[in-house]
């Protein structure tokens, strides 16, 4: 009976959510704004939001609900940085950025990107990834890595237009 009534609802358009869903939004919109004020084109400010959405669990997990850090990007005093100061150990060594805001977390992603000499130009998230992965920025495996931001591209962008 319960998967006949779940089908039901899903022939008829009815849409799950959790209740973070709207707070998700939010966010998303958030950094697409922030992105695109910083002279960042619109489809790499979609994949930046993508990727914020992948590092940060969709922004549920503890670096992003109590510090704002939804790219993960470890505290460094190597380059200009609008962290705040460093939170916990991660790789044996220094911790990760504290922001005062979602906005200042996004800004510090362009200016680590500056930094790292990262193009703020990508039209792929392969690419993207690729060159992320040579400069360090994830350890995980590259095509893991590319195929977790686009999930979220997809579940972020490319939704179905309800009725």
């Amino acid at each position: 009976m319960k998967k006949l009534c779940i089908t039901v609802l899903l022939l008829f358009g009815v849409q799950f959510t959790d209740a973070t869903s709207g707070v998700n939004r939010n966010i998303e919109e958030k950094l697409f704004n922030i992105f695109l004020s910083e002279g960042v084109d619109t489809v790499m400010s979609k994949i930046l939001v993508a990727q914020a959405a992948h590092e940060s669990g969709k922004f549920t997990n503890t670096l992003t609900v109590k510090h704002n850090n939804v790219f993960s990007i470890m505290h460094t005093s190597k380059r200009k940085t609008l962290s705040l100061g460093n939170w916990g150990w991660a790789e044996g060594r220094k911790g990760y950025c504290v922001y005062s805001s979602i906005d200042s977390a996004a800004r510090d992603m362009l200016l680590y990107m500056e930094y790292r000499k990262i193009p703020k130009t990508f039209k792929s998230i392969t690419v993207y990834s690729k060159f992320l992965r040579k400069k360090h920025f994830y350890t995980a495996p590259e095509k893991q890595y590319a195929l977790s931001v686009y999930k979220h591209y997809k579940q972020i962008w490319l939704k179905p237009k309800t009725q």
